[in-house]
């Protein structure tokens, strides 16, 4: 080895763990207030100042005291027990105290063999290492100095603690036991990319880990948290707190007061979460469910971002909810909380309630837009769920239009609406499962079928408004008789009409835009439309009839009608219906206004009368000959 080297090699590495070689564990001795950095406040009279460095406070002292940094301070430890109260603060904001454990987590450890003070740090804090504060003391530990560095948080022991101030370090935060109270809108760090809140560690009783959020949160705060079985999210008076997703099966608790709002705002895919757990408290309206997003008289929910929030738990919140954007999945029966009269989740045009999971939702539900993607602002995802509360198809309030309304049901999907509908907005059906009307509606606007089924079942009146059509890929299907208003007419756009098993129907006139179904079922049955001669019906379109039974004098199972006599359909009309299966061919009305098949002649008919013009060529073969030679006579 060269000369020098290792005299080199020697320095270096003392330069490098200076802070751990001069590190000083010491107690505080001084009886009152005094500053950090005098040797003479210590024992040994060294002040502890280093990585991996531990000080003491407490026994010491006569009155609650006062202790100042002069300088920047570092320590890996700090322990307090005392029965009076200590603040540690600083002399300027440069005057940070620093917490460095090396790779180690540092730790804050107040006990209570001595005391249970309440004790306080003002000064800033800067987080080199994750520290653990293990709260002891039935007292209150306060920290008001901001919180920056890269090392993380980590809340043990059942006493309080509370954060005053901002936090923007960058590692995790964790409240494993006890409370943690945020009193600021930047008392944890937030934001986009910010490490997920853990409330609780899943090891305790339910709600011995809580973080109480008194400080109301800008956009810029939100925060992402996972709420554990022992774990509860606890919302102030007044404030509207910012969550970027939820996840976890503990408790998220709303205040009961009103002006309170819980807005859900991740977007994209990275903030989908599922919250198992419970939701409770809000604060319901009075009377009618209240359209309007503003927070008095009641409490709310929002989701705001682009992502989906499941909830999957047995919630009873009394909020109303306003989806806006993104997804709410409700995968439980009280997903969306109380099911009062006077509550309601309202959907804009740009989000969506989806339902999963064989769930029946009492809650009353207003609709507008075509949803989150254009999937739709209500969505079956999957199973076979139920709707029994009332349902709007378009709402409006403060800044918000009534908007046509889409509903979406997955393929392998059913949902049913045995509630109410009501409302003015068109409604559109999308997806490939099938969605049931079984209550008696009122809503006045026009429903269109683009996909899967859409079966009508109602022991009252399934379709009230003016018109219904029926598009390639979709189904309308008779569940009942007597589904549909007499005067709302029909287009068939590409898609099929089935009367089921057989259940007869009466509506207003047809319209035909694309080759289209009419599906008549085996029991005896009337399908009545009004006279249609002055219905729009595409030159190019066939309207094909699937299950006719009968003779050219009529039906004997299903029947169909246009009007009450022969004049129901043009014979431009009559030349585009086709009547499937062998033996007819062409289409007629009756004078009773029955479209049947015209007679197709019977292959037996058909060859004795061929057999006979043979026999007579043959018998006058000489007198044809003749006639073929005779001269053709000139004028």
């Amino acid at each position: 080895m060269k000369p020098g080297i290792l005299p080199a090699l020697m320095l270096a590495w003392l330069s490098a763990t200076a802070g751990q070689l001069l590190a000083q564990n010491a107690t505080w001795i001084a009886p009152g207030n005094g500053t950090w950095n005098n040797n003479a406040n210590w024992s040994p009279a060294t002040f502890p100042n280093g990585v991996n460095a531990s000080a003491t406070l407490g026994n010491a002292t006569t009155a609650s005291s006062t202790i100042t940094l002069g300088q920047v301070i570092t320590l890996g430890a700090l322990q307090i027990d005392d029965n009076h109260n200590n603040s540690i603060t600083s002399s300027s904001p440069s005057h940070q105290l620093v917490f460095d454990a090396g790779t180690a987590n540092a730790t804050f450890t107040i006990t209570n063999a001595i005391g249970n003070g309440s004790h306080s740090i003002s000064s800033p804090i800067v987080l080199n290492s994750n520290l653990v504060v293990t709260q002891g003391s039935s007292g209150t530990l306060s920290i008001s100095g901001n919180r920056t560095g890269t090392g993380g948080f980590t809340k043990e022991g059942s006493g309080m603690m509370q954060f005053t101030g901002n936090s923007t370090y960058t590692g995790a935060t964790a409240i494993n036991d006890g409370r943690l109270r945020s009193w600021t809108a930047g008392g944890l760090p937030g934001g986009v990319g910010s490490p997920v809140v853990a409330i609780g560690d899943g090891l305790g009783v339910a709600d011995s880990a809580v973080l109480e959020l008194r400080g109301s949160m800008g956009v810029p705060n939100a925060i992402a948290v996972n709420v554990a079985s022992d774990g509860r999210l606890e919302q102030f008076n007044y404030i509207h707190v910012r969550l970027l997703s939820a996840a976890g099966t503990g408790e998220i608790r709303l205040n009961t007061s009103v002006g309170n709002s819980l807005e859900f705002l991740g977007s994209g895919a990275a903030y989908d979460s599922t919250f198992a757990g419970q939701i409770t408290g809000g604060m319901t309206t009075t009377g009618v469910p209240d359209p309007n997003p503003a927070p008095t008289p009641s409490s709310r929910i929002n989701k705001t971002g682009t992502s989906t929030l499941t909830l999957s738990g047995a919630n009873s919140y009394l909020s109303r909810t306003f989806i806006s954007n993104g997804a709410i999945n409700a995968a439980s029966n009280t997903a969306l909380g109380s099911s009062l009269t006077n509550q309601g989740t309202y959907v804009y045009s740009s989000g969506s309630l989806q339902v999963s999971n064989n769930v029946t939702l009492a809650e009353p539900l207003f609709l507008n837009g075509t949803g989150f993607g254009g999937n739709g602002a209500l969505r079956s995802l999957s199973g076979n769920n139920t709707l029994s509360g009332p349902l709007a198809f378009g709402w409006s309030g403060t800044g918000v239009p009534a908007a046509p309304t889409a509903v979406s049901v997955d393929a392998g999907s059913t949902l049913t609406v045995s509630g109410s509908i009501t409302g003015s907005a068109n409604a559109t059906k999308l997806g490939n499962g099938t969605l049931r009307l079984t209550g008696s509606n009122t809503y006045s606007g026009a429903t269109s079928v683009n996909g899967g089924t859409l079966q009508l079942a109602s022991s009252g009146t399934a379709i009230a408004g003016s018109s219904l059509t029926v598009n390639s890929g979709g189904t309308l299907l008779l569940g009942a008789s007597n589904q549909i208003s007499n005067s709302s007419n029909l287009t068939l756009a590409g898609g099929t009409f089935s009367t089921g098993p057989g259940y007869s129907e009466q509506l207003g006139t047809l319209t035909l835009s694309a080759n289209s179904t009419i599906s008549l079922g085996a029991g005896v049955h009337n399908l009545m439309f009004g006279a249609s001669n002055l219905a729009l019906w595409s030159p190019t379109a066939i309207l094909s009839i699937a299950g006719w039974l009968g003779d050219p004098m009529g039906g004997t199972a299903g029947r169909i009608f246009f009007g009450s006599n022969a004049s129901g359909l043009t014979l431009d009309q009559l030349s585009r219906v086709e009547f499937i299966g062998p033996g007819y061919t062409g289409a007629q009305l009756l004078a009773t206004g029955e479209l049947v098949p015209m007679a197709v002649p019977e292959a037996e008919t058909v060859f004795s009368a061929a057999l006979l013009l043979t026999v007579i060529l043959w018998r006058e073969r000489g007198r044809l000959r003749r006639l073929l030679r005779a001269p053709i006579p000139h004028p």
